[in-house]
């Protein structure tokens, strides 16, 4: 036992009735009981009273007793008292610690006609789970509310941590317009969560025409910047990466046409760089601005002739299945590689005749990075027709001329999005 100081000169001396004798659960109930005049604690031995100000202390259960005979307060101490600075301290460094290892997420990527490339994401409590396309030429992500066909629907009514929000929502894609209205909710990635995540719950999906009606993605999750995002909204990644726990604020595509069995499968690794997934050394190239993954162009050109076109911008663009460029450039292109007009820019092409490399520097000034694309890389098979991998879309200043390289150029190309450092890196893909 241990003795403690009389607190009769600090509460005033128990009154005889001193109803001293009950059971306390919470620190409130003994605080109420004026009478009281000590108490101990499987926390602190101590008054009513100065236990009330150890804010920070773990709750205890308390009990009320009096001694008139001795005069004294006693209370059995067997614990190791709790040393509060310390504790702080200790968890901060644990924090500290696990944030330092940080990690990675992997998402499996799909393939679809090597035309649609996607992969798994969830929204809501307890989880919905949606095929999206992962986007690096939009900034927004968007599930349907209602039924398209076979595709998956967002229920907000079914999730706990969904929260209203109410705003128009209305986005243009290069094939035309989708809408519906913004909402917040709990969004998931390889195990990677933005917690209080602006979206939209999708009901307009017309402007996609057939390329929704028959595919096997439900929504679109854009990886490009924020600058561009539709209502200003944060994009998934930037929250992810806000919250500290990737090893790197950046993400890598590895993409591949349809696996055999022996064959790595697609994927999109976010917070890290797979080794295995190229040859050779990464080269890196500084952004021309925050809002497309858009680098520096020379041009596009055959091997034995000069750049067509004038475009200075190329934009890396996991959302679109060719390669795409201003139509008299294209135009060029395709005759080049003798491949004739088929439908909306686009060009068909003999899968049996031989067609020459086309060559893109990626760069400016001095700085020089070449990609090379044989006929096997940019011809899209169909039986005896092939599809040639470039379309002409004529992009309109300020933003254009520019070409866009889609996934025709990214699954012979590892292609890493840095965005802790604001630059594109390439690699040959193993």
């Amino acid at each position: 036992m241990v003795k403690l100081v009389s607190i009769a000169a600090i509460l005033g001396a128990a009154s005889a009735a001193d109803p001293c004798n009950g059971v306390y659960t919470t620190q409130a109930s003994c605080d109420a009981d004026a009478a009281c005049a000590w108490c101990k604690s499987a926390a602190v031995p101590s008054s009513c009273n100065t236990l009330a100000n150890a804010k920070s202390l773990p709750p205890a259960v308390f009990a009320c007793d009096k001694q008139e005979e001795s005069g004294v307060h006693r209370a059995p101490i067997a614990f190791r008292p709790l040393n509060v600075s310390a504790y702080v301290a200790s968890r901060k460094a644990q924090a500290a610690a696990a944030l330092a290892s940080g990690k990675t997420g992997t998402v499996a990527i799909n393939d679809f006609e090597n035309a649609q490339f996607y992969g798994m994401a969830s929204v809501g409590t307890p989880a919905q789970d949606f095929e999206v396309i992962y986007d690096t030429g939009s900034s927004n992500l968007w599930v349907p509310n209602k039924k398209f066909g076979t595709h998956k629907v967002y229920d907000h009514s079914a999730s706990s941590t969904y929260v209203a929000n109410g705003t128009v929502f209305d986005i243009r894609y290069g094939s035309g317009p989708v809408s519906g209205v913004t909402s917040q909710d709990s969004v998931s990635v390889a195990g990677l969560v933005s917690p209080k995540q602006l979206f939209a719950e999708v009901n307009v999906t017309k402007g996609l025409g057939p390329a929704y009606s028959i595919g096997k993605f439900d929504g679109i999750l854009g990886l490009g910047w924020g600058s561009i995002s539709v209502n200003a909204m944060p994009t998934v990644f930037s929250n992810i990466v806000l919250s500290g726990v990737l090893d790197k604020p950046l993400f890598a595509f590895y993409l591949q046409e349809k696996a055999g069995i022996l064959q790595k499968k697609s994927e999109l690794i976010l917070g890290g760089i797979d080794s295995s997934h190229y040859t050779g050394e990464i080269e890196y190239l500084d952004l021309k601005s925050e809002s497309y993954w858009e680098v520096p162009l020379h041009g596009i050109r055959l091997a034995d002739g000069g750049y067509l076109g004038t475009a200075t911008s190329a934009v890396i663009d996991s959302g679109t299945s060719l390669m795409a460029g201003p139509t008299a450039a294209v135009k060029l292109l395709a005759k080049a590689a003798g491949a004739t007009p088929f439908l909306n820019g686009e060009y068909l092409i003999d899968c049996t005749k031989d067609s020459p490399d086309i060559i893109i520097d990626l760069g400016t000034g001095s700085t020089n990075m070449t990609f090379t694309l044989t006929k096997a890389d940019y011809e899209i098979v169909d039986g005896p027709i092939c599809l040639f991998g470039f379309v002409g879309i004529d992009i309109p200043a300020p933003r254009g001329p520019l070409w866009i390289l889609g996934d025709i150029f990214m699954r012979k190309y590892y292609s890493i999005f840095d965005y802790g450092n604001k630059r594109m890196g390439f690699a040959l893909s193993a």
